[in-house]
């Protein structure tokens, strides 16, 4: 009786512990101050959340090796991008919501036509 009591008071625990999502936990984070080319800062600078977006601060330049390229006027800098990533993708209406968003939006520019007429929802 007394395992039957412990059993029914970490079951819970266990079975709703809460761990973070991939959206949040599966960037490469910078948190050595380890640059790419040139000494910029390499890979994601930071990553922050809301309950229907993440957003992902990073310089564009990797930690591995890149370069040289010689007559080549273009040179990497640090782009200062800021992804916005929705959480819940838009998609199809009328209770289908995630149909057509993690292939689809891959191929936007390809099948634009085709994805609009099929009810995704672009907005």
């Amino acid at each position: 009786m007394k395992n039957f009591a412990l059993c029914a008071f970490w079951f819970p625990l266990v079975v709703f512990a809460q761990t973070d999502p991939p959206e949040l936990t599966s960037w490469i984070i910078n948190t050595t101050g380890l640059t790419g080319y040139n000494g910029i800062h390499a890979d994601v600078d930071s990553v922050q959340y809301s309950d229907n977006n993440v957003y992902v601060r990073c310089s564009g330049i990797p930690a591995y090796s890149i370069g040289p390229w010689g007559a080549n006027p273009n040179r990497p800098s640090n782009q200062n991008y800021l992804f916005r990533i929705p959480r819940r993708p838009a998609g199809r209406k009328h209770g289908r919501e995630n149909q057509c968003a993690a292939g689809a939006y891959r191929r936007l520019e390809k099948r634009r036509g085709d994805l609009q007429s099929a009810g995704c929802d672009f907005t």
